[in-house]
Order: C-alpha cells, then sequence, then structure tokens
C-alpha cells in the first residue's frame, strides 16, 4: 500500500470534497490517505519540503515551476444564521440589521481582516461573544440562536444553518489542490491530481 498525507486547511469543510475523496479510494484501492490539519502558519512550503504529499488550500499560491497547483471551486462569504432566525427569510442581510446581532467568531477565518474593515467602515461595532477555531463548535452555536458568523457557502457542516449574502459584502475563496510538479512524485499523487482536474465540483 502507498500511504499519502494530505495537509487540509482547517477552515475547508469536507462536505464538497468527500465525494472526490471516496472517489480517489474506489480508483486507487492499495493508497491509504492520511488527513492532516494544516498548522498555523503552513502552506504550499509544507509541499516543497515534502512533509505532505498534497494539500488543499483556502487560494492558489503563486505561480511556481516546482508546484502543480489546481484550483477546484469557489466559494463566496456569507452571513450564517439559524434557519429559526428572524432574518432568515430574507434574500439579503441588511447592514443596519446585523449591528445588534450576537456575533460569533471563527479565529481561523481568512478573512477576518477584511471583515473588520467592512465593520468599521460601517460604524457597526461587532463584540464577538464566542470565539473559537473550532469549526463545528461555532456552527453549532449558530444553528442553535446563540448568534451569527461568516462562513464561505459551500463549507456549513451541521443542520439548521441559512447562509445569505451581507449586502455590500464581496469576498470569497478558490479552494485549490496543490501537489510538487513533475514525475519525481509517487504516481498516485499523480493519479488524484487527474481525477481532480476532470471532476466535476
Amino acid at each position: 500500500r502507498r500511504r499519502l498525507s494530505v495537509g487540509l486547511a482547517t477552515t475547508i469543510a469536507p462536505t464538497v470534497t468527500t465525494p472526490f475523496w471516496q472517489h480517489v479510494l474506489d480508483q486507487l484501492p492499495m493508497t491509504e490517505l492520511q488527513f492532516l490539519p494544516l498548522l498555523p502558519g503552513e502552506d504550499e512550503n509544507e509541499i516543497l519540503s515534502g512533509k505532505y504529499h498534497l494539500c488543499l488550500l483556502t487560494d492558489p499560491p503563486k505561480p511556481n515551476p516546482k508546484l502543480t497547483i489546481l484550483p477546484l471551486y469557489r466559494e463566496y462569504l456569507r452571513l450564517a444564521l439559524a434557519a429559526s432566525h428572524p432574518l432568515a427569510g430574507q434574500a439579503e442581510i441588511r447592514q443596519d440589521q446585523i449591528a445588534d446581532e450576537p456575533y460569533l467568531d471563527r479565529l481561523h477565518c481568512e478573512f477576518r481582516s477584511q471583515l473588520v474593515e467592512y465593520f468599521m467602515d460601517r460604524d457597526i461595532v461587532m463584540r464577538p461573544r464566542v470565539l473559537s477555531e473550532r469549526e463545528d463548535w461555532v456552527q453549532q452555536l449558530v444553528a442553535s440562536g446563540a448568534g451569527v458568523c461568516s462562513l464561505p457557502d459551500r463549507s456549513a457542516i451541521v443542520e439548521g444553518l441559512v447562509l445569505r449574502p451581507l449586502e455590500g459584502l464581496d469576498l470569497s475563496r478558490q479552494v485549490t489542490l496543490v501537489a510538487v510538479s513533475g514525475s519525481g512524485n509517487p504516481k498516485e499523487v499523480r493519479q488524484i491530481l487527474a481525477m481532480a482536474a476532470q471532476y466535476e465540483w
């Protein structure tokens, strides 16, 4: 068997990618996948150092002839609310409607600085009631009605969440698969890259 280590950005939910990895396991029966969370500060350099065979990143790194960089799908940042929230029935949430909402802060969110700037530009002070690196905890609290949070639109992992655009906010990320380029890679890595390029995301 060949064991491949896959580094995962911790804010990427498994919902979208799980069917793909199941497809990989079906096609490569002699391959084992070891999924590891990327540590703070880790990026595509861990691919070049040999720590990971593949990395799933939230945005493509700068072009590098030593890397194969494969964009998979785009996610747009939304406001997550409980399905029972009074605002959940709206198509879009106005800026003035969130000023008094309890905010739950996803500490690993790649958009935190842009969100702070967005709120400050509109004189909205969001004082987090909960701060956590655990995506599942924050989402479960939002679904229970404890508050609202920002969340990429394909990253919900708990039941009872509704995601809505926030007026004037246009932020997105490109989920990307990265590996070392060239024939020096294990053939299984090259096969996974080929499958990802043909997969309908």
